[in-house]
């Protein structure tokens, strides 16, 4: 009986040590963690005047492959704890070689907030772009009509 149960035990050996061999070498692999990617908010233009089209540029990258995913594109109404504050989606792109673009038409005279949100994907964790004011003007050939205009 022992001698069954000795050869037994040899055979469970020998198939673990095949299982191991044949496996394929991510299935015998640790997960591996996302990186952390780093993204940036560039605009077209910056001050740019009232009625001008501004695009949005959101560029993201890790080092390693080119990553996939969104970007969303925000206005938030609190500099200094933009995470925390009411924001508004203005658009949400799919990057394209690693960056994403909106164009926004209709912003307001003032100072617009901006950031970047990056979904994230199986190799780069979710992430989000510094704050970026962008400034709009009114355009100086506008101010000669603008008293006239704002009645």
């Amino acid at each position: 009986m022992s001698r069954q149960s000795f050869s037994f035990r040899r055979l469970g050996l020998l198939t673990l040590f095949f299982a191991i061999a044949i496996l394929p070498p991510e299935a015998n692999a640790a997960p591996r963690a996302a990186a952390a990617p780093w993204i940036t908010l560039t605009p077209s233009s910056n001050p740019s005047q009232w009625s001008q089209a501004v695009t949005f540029t959101g560029s993201v990258g890790g080092g390693g492959s080119t990553p996939s995913g969104t970007v969303d594109f925000y206005e938030t109404t609190s500099p200094t704890a933009p995470s925390r504050a009411p924001r508004s989606t203005l658009a949400s792109q799919p990057l394209v070689g690693g960056q994403a673009t909106f164009t926004a038409s209709s912003l307001t005279v003032g100072t617009h907030n901006m950031q970047g949100q990056y979904s994230g994907d199986g190799n780069y964790n979710a992430s989000n772009s510094v704050l970026y004011p962008q400034q709009v003007e009114y355009d100086a050939g506008l101010n000669l009509f603008l008293p006239w205009i704002v009645k």
